[in-house]
């Protein structure tokens, strides 16, 4: 004999609640993650040249504000890279759930005081944004866009 059981309109409310939100977080935040792996370093910096360089690194978000200002001494053939903090992992939001942008910025980097490069581009989880000092003297800096 089957008995009725009776659930009050709010939990049944919540319950379905959680589930939506549970499967839209699984769907657009983790099963993302699974498939592409977590979020790689914001950026990276790679010294080609046989000499120190001083390097600093300047992130400006889209309303001209600094969100990021790091100086480096960077040895040949070393490398530095900085990893995401909280604040730079992908916003979703909830009417756009498969841009997973963080925003446009420019990066600007000024090599040894003298030598500026910049480059503007939309930031995303996947992407590192590589600084390059290389042996050249037209061009000792380039700055590129990595996906992993």
């Amino acid at each position: 004999m089957f008995i009725p059981i009776k659930i009050k309109p709010i939990y049944l409310i919540g319950i379905i609640t959680f589930i939506i939100i549970s499967g839209y977080l699984f769907l657009f935040v983790i099963f993302p993650c699974m498939l592409t792996g977590g979020p790689t370093s914001l950026y990276y910096i790679r010294n080609s040249d046989t000499k120190n360089h001083t390097i600093e690194i300047k992130i400006v978000d889209s309303t001209n504000k600094t969100v990021l200002s790091q100086s480096y001494n960077i040895q040949p053939d070393k490398n530095i890279q900085y990893d995401r903090e909280f604040g730079w992992y992908p916003t979703i939001n909830w009417w756009t759930p498969f841009t997973w942008s963080e925003g446009e910025y420019t990066f600007i980097a000024v090599l040894d005081g003298n030598f500026t490069a910049s480059h503007i581009t939309e930031v995303y989880f996947t992407q590192t944004i590589c600084f390059r000092i290389k042996q050249s003297y037209s061009k000792p800096l380039e700055i590129s866009v990595m996906v992993v």
